[in-house]
């Protein structure tokens, strides 16, 4: 028993819907029960976000101009796969719905969070219905299911919360009657009610995350994202040749590589699975017959200290103490104060008697009144153009001595300065920020030496290469 969750490049085109569907055919004749969650196709969430503001701003020709592309984009696909008919039947009320939310917005020149809630929800309304109709055309019983059992709470129309117990049991009313009479359900992602029946969203990843609320709402314990990489490798490939794939990984240190670089997906969204003692495999929907990436609470101990590299540009600012009008502890708490009031995130941190040095997202320098606010509580330097290196290890490493040398090592040989260090009490991540211009060679360097390199002992752990 299974989630199989499909990204919006799995989505998104004639090529990659025939994979899908092929996937989903192989899994039916295995005589499993599983369902199906969908994002929208790859690129509409984004453009309905932008009839909001085309909306908001009363342009209507824009608005409508993108609407029209959405329209034939889908039924474009339809028509490849000899189903524009039944597939305009199915999504006709839709299509008419959307239509009369942008003409309010447009009517009123304001669109709430409410509301962008309520537009961003239709790109999972379409592809799901567009997949069933697909899925049928191989004789596969689908059946097509909007994600209204998915319940929430905390009144925040985009970023929602969820309500377990109601969840847990509208959940297994709606999905009673298609598993047991054998159908595939295909149910959408991205968003649930509120207790008032509202549609709301369920945030960052919010489709992965209907797929993990799904599977612990059934009692499952497997969930399968299908998307376009093969799962987390060693390194970005677009840096390092060749970078291994890792087969095996705990989540926590699935979530450092994710907070640090890897896109693949939110932590958050398949916590439910993983806590509940399941597994999320991270498979290639254009390569089904890789292996992908297991992700578990704990996995098998693996004789290597690392596990890969992630990147992230970032600023890094330097806050003298000596300078501020507070006490220390003060000058900490109206930092995280301050980044917290302005929606700022505070990536890596290091601190001594004279400095507090921090580093955050690129976008986040774009932020004025962030940067002000800092420069008011204490003197700051504040310098761009930075790259935060997170290098990853394994639970097992834990209290191992040597492992930190091997980095700086190979970062010294490279002619790599490091302007900020920091290691959580884990012993998972390693950080250290560098100039941008030297991160390349600097993830080089690391990942021939310290994934690739030659073999060390440290203790009674054992360290080889694969």
């Amino acid at each position: 028993m299974k989630i199989l969750k499909f990204g919006g490049t799995s989505m998104g085109s004639v090529d990659s819907l025939q994979k899908v569907a092929e996937i989903v055919e192989r899994e039916f004749f295995k005589k499993t029960k599983f369902a199906v969650v969908c994002s929208a196709m790859s690129g509409t969430t984004d453009e309905l976000f932008e009839i909001a503001d085309f909306a908001s701003n009363g342009d209507k020709k824009r608005a409508f101009e993108v609407f029209k592309k959405i329209k034939k984009r889908h039924f474009s696909v339809a028509k490849s796969f000899g189903v524009a008919e039944t597939f305009n039947f199915s999504i006709e009320p839709i299509f008419e719905d959307l239509e009369n939310l942008i003409r309010g917005l447009l009517l009123i020149h304001e669109v709430s969070s409410r509301s962008r809630a309520c537009l961003a929800a239709f790109g999972e309304k379409l592809s799901t219905r567009l997949l069933a109709e697909i899925l049928k055309t191989r004789a596969l019983p689908a059946v097509q299911l909007d994600s209204d059992f998915v319940r929430t709470v905390n009144g925040n129309f985009e970023n929602s919360e969820v309500d377990w117990v109601a969840t847990r049991k509208f959940t297994l009313r709606a999905l009673a009657f298609p598993l047991e009479n054998g159908q595939i359900p295909v149910a959408t992602g991205f968003f649930g009610r509120n207790e008032a029946g509202i549609l709301t969203l369920l945030g960052r990843g919010g489709s992965d995350f209907s797929a993990t609320i799904l599977a612990k709402s059934l009692g499952w314990k497997t969930v399968e994202i299908w998307t376009d990489v093969d799962g987390f490798l060693s390194a970005d490939p677009r840096i390092v040749k060749n970078p291994k794939l890792i087969r095996d990984i705990g989540f926590l240190e699935s979530s450092e590589l994710c907070f640090f670089g890897a896109k693949i997906l939110h932590p958050k969204t398949i916590r439910p699975v993983i806590e509940a003692g399941g597994e999320v495999f991270i498979r290639n929907t254009f390569f089904p017959e890789n292996p992908g990436t297991r992700i578990a609470q704990k996995v098998p101990a693996d004789c290597h200290p690392f596990v890969s590299i992630t990147t992230k540009k970032v600023g890094l600012f330097s806050v003298d103490i000596f300078g501020a009008k507070f006490r220390k502890s003060t000058v900490f708490s109206e930092i995280f104060t301050t980044a917290d009031k302005l929606g700022v995130s505070i990536d890596a941190i290091a601190a001594s008697e004279a400095t507090i040095s921090f580093c955050v997202e690129e976008k986040f320098l774009k932020n004025e009144k962030f940067t002000a606010a800092i420069q008011k509580i204490a003197p700051t330097e504040i310098q761009t153009d930075r790259t935060i290196i997170c290098l990853v290890s394994p639970e097992q490493v834990r209290g191992r001595a040597g492992v930190a040398a091997e980095l700086f090592d190979a970062l010294r040989d490279a002619k790599i300065s490091v302007e900020l260090y920091s290691q959580n009490a884990s012993e998972l991540a390693q950080l250290v920020v560098v100039k941008t211009p030297d991160a390349v060679v600097a993830v080089r360097a690391i990942h021939d030496r310290v994934i690739c390199g030659k073999c060390f002992l440290t203790n009674k752990f054992a360290i080889k290469n694969e």
